[in-house]
């Protein structure tokens, strides 16, 4: 057995590695700390960015949501109008129901009146919806869900008697659908669309071979009469309804910020008169309604109002509100319809405040819209959430035949 000196001496291996000295507790303790403090400050930065990626994936989805929702609150704002009658017989004008219940019923033309294609409630209270928030009915042939309301055809007048509908390559009404005729001619005043209809209903049922009786045939050559699918069953009322509100059910999703609601396009049934209600947009805490009118059909908007015409830049209440009850003047100077949603922005952050007023509208536009600021923010439970402001602008194409 070799000593350290002859190690030394004769360079042995055995002998060498007794010379080599460890790591001592103390560096061992060092470098341990050192990894600790590495791996909670990378634990931290996980945790950092999976919480932003949260939000930000949250938010991918309220925008996404909010495109799909958008779009079909744009369309049926472009369909208003479309097929809708304009005017009625005066000595014997049509019976029809419109919605059965509340707040949907305070905006019914029924039971004679000439369908409005826009109406709107302005900072409604109760009957379910959310607190101080607009109210819009949307009327046409067209804002139902069913085949037969996608649907028209016309019938031209034929010397021989022998009128027929026309009949397309594809998206043709079925035999049994329910439709209204409207008889559309040229007056000295303009393009008429008047409801033909019989003493007994202001429908009939749609045939390919035409019509049993001749009232729903053209008797002159300058007349063209409309068909406009309605319903596969017997209908209440000569149009199909879609109100817009905001509500809070119960069922609202738990990562909605307290004092939103739902965003609902709600079809007024045509066998009871119940609304039939479809979620658009969830996180919804406010929808204001602009108009935009042209008062002395010049061609220019040179008013605007607020949902019920209470408030108006650029013109007077009194005649606003006068246009709103007759559904002519509503077609000649109803020129643009703005729509603004607040919405909730990805989920709570309780690293985010919001310190920031909030104007649902444009800066010319507070006293016809609304402003939340701080204090109501914070009233509300609104501070650690994201906020953004929805706008559709439409100018209404289906009011008139220009």
């Amino acid at each position: 057995m070799c000593s350290i000196r002859s190690c030394k001496k004769n360079g042995c291996l055995s002998c060498r590695t007794l010379n080599q000295a460890g790591f001592t507790l103390v560096e061992m303790i060092v470098v341990m700390a050192i990894f600790i403090v590495v791996i909670i400050i990378a634990t931290d930065s996980f945790n950092t960015i999976l919480s932003r990626s949260n939000l930000l994936s949250r938010s991918a989805e309220s925008n996404i949501e909010g495109v799909v929702g958008l779009e079909m609150f744009r369309h049926d704002l472009n369909q208003a109008g479309f097929g809708l009658p304009w005017e009625f017989d005066a000595a014997t004008p049509p019976q029809y129901n419109e919605a059965a219940v509340a707040p949907a019923n305070n905006y019914n033309d029924a039971p004679t009146g000439v369908p409005r294609a826009f109406l709107a409630g302005n900072n409604l209270e109760g009957a379910g919806i959310l607190e101080k928030t607009d109210y819009l009915v949307l009327k046409g042939s067209s804002l139902a869900s069913d085949n037969a309301s996608q649907r028209w055809s016309y019938v031209n007048y034929s010397s021989v008697g022998s009128s027929k509908p026309k009949i397309w390559s594809s998206a043709n009404l079925s035999a049994g659908d329910r439709v209204i005729v409207l008889r559309r001619a040229f007056t000295s005043t303009g393009y008429v669309n008047r409801l033909v209809y019989d003493t007994s209903t202001f429908y009939t049922t749609y045939s390919q071979n035409g019509f049993a009786t001749g009232t729903f045939t053209p008797a002159y050559p300058q007349e063209s009469f409309y068909l406009y699918g309605i319903s596969t069953g017997n209908p209440r009322m000569p149009f199909n309804r879609s109100d817009y509100f905001v509500k809070r059910p119960a069922s609202i999703p738990n990562y909605c910020a307290d004092n939103t609601g739902v965003l609902y396009k709600s079809n007024v049934l045509q066998n009871n008169g119940t609304l039939d209600e479809i979620p658009v947009l969830d996180c919804v805490a406010d929808m204001q309604v602009v108009f935009g009118w042209d008062l002395d059909e010049d061609g220019t908007v040179e008013a605007y109002s607020d949902a019920d015409g209470t408030t108006v830049n650029g013109g007077t209440s009194t005649v606003v509100k006068n246009t709103m009850k007759d559904s002519e003047l509503i077609r000649n100077r109803l020129k643009l319809v703005k729509i603004y949603l607040l919405v909730q922005d990805g989920r709570k952050d309780p690293n985010f405040r919001n310190e920031k007023d909030i104007l649902v509208g444009s800066t010319d536009e507070q006293s016809l819209t609304k402003k939340y600021d701080v204090a109501a923010i914070n009233s509300n439970k609104w501070t650690n959430y994201r906020w953004k402001i929805y706008r559709i602008v439409v100018s209404p194409k289906n009011l008139t035949l220009k």
